[in-house]
């Protein structure tokens, strides 16, 4: 049997006259918690807050106590668990619960209060609940002095036995906690009273633990949204935590992964799979998705590819090897290519993750189209990640047949032509040609269970095909190709003709301009007098 006990640390709240709240408190002053022996854990009791949270949660009681609600506020979700864990959480919106009304005429109150007081107001944006995506409750949405502010009411559910969207009513804090995605995740910081409550009894303690786990029973908790299935894989894969047991084997239901495929929009699903891939551990992420046998329920493949690809068991272990080895590539510093944002991690990533299958392709109205854009299509990913994936695959088939071929001595008009194709992310296309020819993981391993990264070192062959391509791409260097996908050609068209009088218009200019693209390839010292006599040479029956 548990026992509430309260510790207040830090300053109390103070309170000077109605709708009056102090400002410049330096941390939340009360915790509920389960016991006081784990006041000696490294994960806090309490909460530190910024003075522009401070600012923000006063304003939200200024509103409470001039209105005369009843209202309380409770904080829920990331930013709580952020906190507690002591993580940046500057690009967390902030989510706020009531106990008496809904989000959005608490928005609308606020919004009045701003302009009231002649301070910045932003339009209350609705985001309305859609029970057929398990999206139950509607949202309603405003920036605040800066900050997103979600609000919603506290929430209970009840299910028939013949429906799967269930009956939404407002309901009790406790209520709403057993009905988050995870425990970690069902922590609220009171705003009224400044203080952290664990209404599940485990939010604290699987936070000190590092245990993924769900309030109520796993499956249950699974079925109610499917897409929970992935987000707590993200969230042992990003904070590396431990998952529990039980809900290990509840993502392994078949109810689940058809869950999955019928109710949650690709969309959705796509989101989850976005912040994986860019998230500090992708290489665990996938993996455990590998695991439990979910693969095919976030990535479609084509019934039919050319040259048929391997069986799906084979197929998602070696797309895992080949994230494996990229990751490991970075961790020990083997970068080829230089990530500038997390649009260019994406894209590295997805095409290291799917590699194996740069070189199918499938038929489409007559025309072959990569294996990878119909995948990530399906996904709804936007065309530009589509587009760059697919060419970094393509790409990286050619220049893995360069390095094959000869390492040592590159033809300068190929490899300048497959880099100006590329486009700058030409090195993301070799580094990807790389981890496919790398070793595979052990298929075996389990990634329930948090721990160091997957691959600490290559082995002795993987080792020399790793030097193989670091000297490929110092030879790239030395041949100063940086950039070259934005090379102009010297003379335009009108020149051209002016130089050329006898050419016909038409195709023929076209493949006179690439023509002389190819000459700049290959004499990058060359200017316009020298590209001038070469044109007239080379064409010189266009000549009068």
């Amino acid at each position: 049997m548990f026992v509430l006990s309260y510790l207040r640390v830090g300053l109390g709240t103070q309170r000077r006259g109605p709708g009056s709240w102090l400002c410049r408190r330096q941390c939340a002053s009360v915790v509920r918690m389960m016991s006081a022996a784990a006041t000696r854990s490294p994960v806090p009791t309490s909460i530190r807050l910024t003075e522009l949270e401070e600012r923000l949660f006063d304003t939200l009681m200024t509103v409470v106590d001039e209105r005369g609600l009843r209202t309380t506020l409770r904080v829920g979700g990331g930013w709580v668990r952020d906190k507690l864990l002591g993580l940046d959480v500057d690009e967390v919106d902030i989510d706020i619960a009531l106990d008496d009304m809904l989000g959005r005429e608490f928005a609308e109150m606020v919004n009045q209060w701003l302009c009231d007081n002649k301070l910045e107001s932003h339009h209350v944006g609705v985001i309305k609940c859609n029970p057929e995506q398990s999206k139950h409750l509607e949202t309603a949405r405003i920036k605040i002095f800066g900050l997103w502010i979600d609000l919603v009411n506290l929430r209970t559910e009840t299910y028939t036995h013949n429906s799967r969207i269930p009956d939404v009513s407002i309901g009790t804090p406790e209520e709403d906690a057993r009905r988050r995605d995870l425990t970690i995740n069902s922590c609220f910081f009171n705003v009224n009273e400044r203080i952290v409550e664990d209404f599940t009894g485990h939010g604290i303690s699987d936070l000190r633990a590092k245990v993924i786990r769900t309030p109520l029973p796993p499956l249950t908790t699974l079925l109610d949204d499917p897409l929970r299935a992935l987000r707590s894989i993200r969230f042992a894969s990003r904070l590396n935590f431990h998952v529990d047991p039980e809900l290990y084997e509840s993502y392994k239901s078949c109810l689940v992964h058809d869950a999955l495929v019928s109710k949650i929009s690709r969309e959705r699903i796509a989101t989850e799979l976005q912040k994986m891939i860019t998230g500090p551990s992708p290489d665990r992420a996938m993996g455990l998705i590998r695991e439990v046998g979910l693969m095919d329920a976030v990535f479609v493949l084509p019934s039919d590819t050319e040259p048929p690809k391997p069986r799906s068991t084979n197929l998602w272990v070696s797309c895992l090897g080949c994230l494996v080895n990229h990751c490991a590539l970075r961790r020990r510093r083997l970068r080829f290519a230089d990530h500038v944002n997390e649009f260019s991690v994406l894209v590295a990533r997805l095409s290291a993750f799917l590699a194996p299958l740069a070189a199918c392709h499938y038929q489409f109205k007559g025309k072959s189209i990569h294996v990878s854009q119909f995948t990530l299509r399906e996904l709804r990913l936007p065309s530009k990640e589509i587009e760059l994936v697919s060419l970094v695959l393509s790409s990286s088939v050619k220049f893995k047949k360069m390095v094959e071929k000869n390492a040592d001595a590159l033809d300068r008009l190929e490899i300048g032509q497959l880099i100006r194709k590329t486009g700058r992310y030409w090195k993301v296309a070799v580094e990807t040609a790389l981890v496919s020819e790398i070793g595979p993981i052990d298929s075996e391993q389990s990634y329930a269970q948090a721990g160091p990264p997957l691959l600490e070192s290559f082995s002795e062959q993987d080792g020399i095909k790793i030097d193989v391509y670091e000297r490929f791409m110092g030879l790239v260097d030395s041949l100063e190709m940086e950039g070259i996908w934005d090379l102009k050609p010297l003379l335009d068209g009108r020149r051209v003709l002016d130089l050329l009088p006898g050419l016909p218009k038409g195709p023929a200019i076209g493949y006179v301009m690439d023509r002389q693209i190819e000459w700049q390839i290959v004499n990058p010292s060359g200017g316009e007098d020298d590209c001038k006599r070469w044109l007239t040479h080379e064409f010189r029956s266009y000549v009068k």
